[in-house]
């Protein structure tokens, strides 16, 4: 089911899978909801999966004038999509949001968090809503997330992020599209092409992150983020050279976060949707 939600900075596009526990999908950049749609339908014989479109990305329209596009911002829109859902399930009769895998009905001490799983800037948008929001998350699950490197490896992030803004000045989106694809270590070239629509999508969607995103996802320090939940990192067995991939490990190790390998390229969700629904049911059933 596709629906959409009024909120004072806009209106955001939303789609509804299955049912079960919730479980909300947040994309990266340069792509929308249509990232998760394969994997959404398989994950949702276990879960009610929600997945939309991010603050100005393709369906979901910002309010004229709307400049904040922080990932604050975006956490905030997340934290509207739950209390929505969890909302709806309570006027259905539904437990508002389960506890665990199971449907053995309701009990006062039962959280009342969610599951959420964020890939790339989806990752960080998931990691800053957990901090944010630590009352509507119950676990999180991150593919690897945009996080800041130390080190070298910071050295390293700030040439790309420059490489970035003097492409961005110039109007080179096929330039910067090409950094992303360096930094991300390589990518699934079996991978059947999208539309010409869905491209046009995604090159708009990387303007907005490149003209009004990138100074705040940029500037994210490890420090910034206080999850008090279980967070489980992973990163893809075929992209290890890939700065995503490194500075998304280096993260889970600072901050103690659980961390796994799965199969693939930085686009897992979308590249192979069966392997990705595998990997994130484990993961949350590993909990329970």
């Amino acid at each position: 089911m596709e629906y959409e939600i009024e909120t004072a900075h806009g209106t955001l596009f939303c789609r509804r899978e299955g049912s079960g526990p919730i479980l909300l999908l947040i994309h990266g950049v340069a792509c929308d909801s249509e990232f998760f749609r394969e994997t959404s339908a398989i994950l949702a014989e276990k879960f009610t999966v929600i997945s939309y479109d991010r603050r100005g990305y393709s369906r979901s329209i910002a309010e004229e004038g709307e400049n904040d596009f922080s990932v604050w911002a975006h956490a905030e829109d997340a934290a509207e999509i739950i209390r929505l859902e969890q909302k709806r399930k309570a006027e259905e009769g539904q437990c508002p949001v389960e506890a665990g895998l199971q449907s053995d009905g309701c009990s006062a001490d039962q959280s009342t968090g969610v599951l959420v799983a964020g890939c790339s800037a989806g990752g960080a948008v998931a990691a800053a809503l957990a901090t944010k929001y630590p009352e509507l998350v119950r676990q999180v699950f991150l593919h690897e997330p945009l996080m800041r490197g130390s080190g070298e490896l910071a050295a390293e992030q700030d040439a790309f992020w420059e490489k970035l803004r003097k492409s961005t000045e110039k109007h080179r989106i096929i330039t910067c599209m090409m950094h992303f694809v360096n930094a991300m270590g390589g990518m699934n070239r079996e991978k059947e092409g999208q539309s010409l629509e869905q491209q046009s999508r995604n090159l708009k969607n990387l303007e907005l992150f490149l003209e009004k995103e990138m100074d705040s996802f940029s500037g994210l320090k490890l420090d910034d983020f206080d999850i008090s939940v279980p967070v489980t990192v992973a990163c893809g067995s075929d992209d290890r050279t890939g700065m995503f991939h490194r500075s998304a490990h280096q993260a889970a190790e600072a901050k103690g976060w659980k961390y796994v390998t799965v199969p693939g390229y930085h686009n897992f969700a979308s590249d192979e949707p069966e392997a990705f629904a595998k990997c994130l049911t484990e993961v949350f059933e590993d909990e329970h």
